[in-house]
């Protein structure tokens, strides 16, 4: 295991602590430059043109924000286009992919903003399989095997 994690849920209201992080995601849809301004907004936080447009852009999904300010310290944004492509294992494989990078950004917690199921619920059966899938994603990317690691 390359972290020890602890699931909590939170109200609406985040508390950050000194290095930590958040991940958020959203769909791209037509309110999407709205969305991304007013989650910015929430926090005072205020990503460059540059960084805004190319994340705003057909072409990109993620973005890493690092505020220079305050907590949190780092954003993960994850931008999803529910079509065919996407399934229930996209967030299970966001996060199998997040978990080990997380080593390198020396942060002590992270904060999950959980989707909505009603904005996915056309790729999971239920609440819960949204929720299994991203805890999946978590358990994946946090293992590790060193066994034969000399």
């Amino acid at each position: 295991m390359i972290f020890n994690i602890k699931f909590s849920s939170a109200n609406d209201e985040l508390k950050f602590k000194p290095y930590s992080g958040l991940v958020k995601f959203f769909i791209e849809s037509n309110k999407l430059e709205k969305l991304f301004d007013d989650f910015f907004l929430n926090f005072n936080f205020s990503p460059g043109k540059v960084q805004r447009n190319n994340f705003l852009d057909k072409k990109s999904n993620e973005m890493v924000y690092f505020s220079q300010t305050d907590e949190p310290s780092v954003i993960f944004i994850k931008k999803f286009t529910i079509d065919k492509k996407f399934t229930s294992d996209s967030f299970r494989n966001y996060f199998a992919g997040l978990i080990p990078s997380l080593t390198r950004k020396k942060l002590n917690e992270i904060h999950i903003v959980v989707p909505s199921f009603f904005d996915y619920k056309d790729s999971f059966e239920n609440e819960k399989h949204l929720l299994q899938s991203i805890l999946e994603g978590i358990q994946l990317g946090n293992y590790t095997f060193h066994k034969y690691k000399a």
